[in-house]
């Protein structure tokens, strides 16, 4: 799991690359917080209206430190480097 400050990740579209530490990942899905929320603290589903969650694959692995940046990548620059 990754938290992301300071970002409108609720902007990021299936298919966008974001590039943490040396990972690099693909969103693949975006999904609301479901009922798994309260079960892991009581109210964290009510505190987490209006947010959302992404699950991502792995494009290429590597090491994420906590700070690392996270950088939105162009798949076009991608697949052109």
């Amino acid at each position: 799991n990754v938290t992301v400050e300071g970002a409108d990740v609720q902007s990021w579209p299936v298919g966008q690359r974001v590039k943490v530490g040396e990972a690099l990942f693909e969103i693949t899905m975006v999904c609301d917080p479901c009922e798994r929320m309260d079960q892991l603290r009581s109210g964290l589903r009510a505190e987490l209206d209006d947010r959302r969650g992404m699950l991502a694959h792995v494009v290429e692995g590597g090491e994420i430190s906590l700070g690392d940046e996270v950088v939105l990548v162009d798949a076009a620059a991608e697949v052109a480097a």
